[in-house]
């Protein structure tokens, strides 16, 4: 859904969705609707980094110069 002119959202049940969501076969990350990239998100008891696509990773791939969901830092 289109909410006030500021870009797509994810609603569930009428409310702006928080969490993983499987669509068109990846799973993306939001948070209150709002698709999230490049970042560390904690979900089941993981930790998955979402490119910036959106998409949650598959696979292996090196992140360079982040901190994790629970504040580790890496190079």
């Amino acid at each position: 859904d289109q909410t006030g002119g500021s870009g797509w959202r994810w609603l569930e049940n009428g409310k702006l969705f928080t969490g993983f969501k499987y669509y068109l076969g990846a799973y993306y990350w939001f948070e209150n609707g709002v698709r999230q990239n490049n970042k560390w998100e904690t979900a089941w008891g993981n930790q998955y980094w979402v490119g910036n696509d959106g998409r949650a990773v598959q696979g292996i791939r090196q992140v360079d110069d982040f901190v994790t969901a629970n504040s580790q830092s890496y190079d």
